[in-house]
């Protein structure tokens, strides 16, 4: 039989069926067209507010412009969503890659009767994930605190016995040991 330790945080890992996300980045001209919008948005309440002020406080005051908005405006705003794209891609290719090595593992290191009743069991209850199926595994193979317990006190005693019985043949034939 053999025993697995599992070191994958599965509790701490994210859901999601297909963790690449491909992130979207409007094109310079689309930023131009949203920002010209809010312009003219903002130039329709300032010349509505305009015309109900009083006549002699309107030759006061200028008449709202609206104003076009270029390319340059919208030129540093573009390069930051296009870096903080290509941040994102990164950060998802190297989870993407993670959970592939994870699948790879489990691939190569789980009973396969053992993986068919997992996915079986995640397929009732709503989906597969990898976490899910490192999660199926550890509620089914991961021993108890006290059967660990149990583990680490039999070992120990082993040990101890192998220690005497050693010193005592050591005893038995006239050697000593140092204490």
């Amino acid at each position: 039989m053999h025993h697995h330790n599992f070191f994958i945080s599965c509790r701490t890992a994210p859901d999601a069926a297909n963790p690449y996300i491909k992130p979207s980045v409007p094109t310079i001209h689309e930023l131009v067209s949203k920002r010209q919008e809010k312009a003219a948005k903002l130039y329709d309440y300032a010349y509505e507010y305009w015309e109900l002020t009083d006549p002699t406080l309107r030759l006061a005051t200028d008449k709202p412009v609206l104003i076009t908005i270029t390319q340059k405006d919208v030129k540093e705003e573009h390069e930051r969503l296009v870096r903080e794209a290509a941040a994102l891609v990164t950060a998802t290719a190297e989870t993407t890659s993670s959970y592939r090595h994870v699948q790879n593992w489990v691939d190569r290191t789980v009973d396969n009767t053992l993986r068919e009743l997992a996915m079986q069991t995640m397929i009732q209850s709503g989906g597969y994930t990898i976490q899910a199926f490192v999660r199926f595994l550890q509620q089914r193979l991961e021993p108890s605190k006290t059967a660990l317990a149990s583990q680490i006190r039999q070992e120990y005693r082993a040990v101890m016995d192998q220690a005497r019985n050693t010193n005592e043949g050591l005893r038995s034939s006239g050697s000593t040991v140092a204490k």
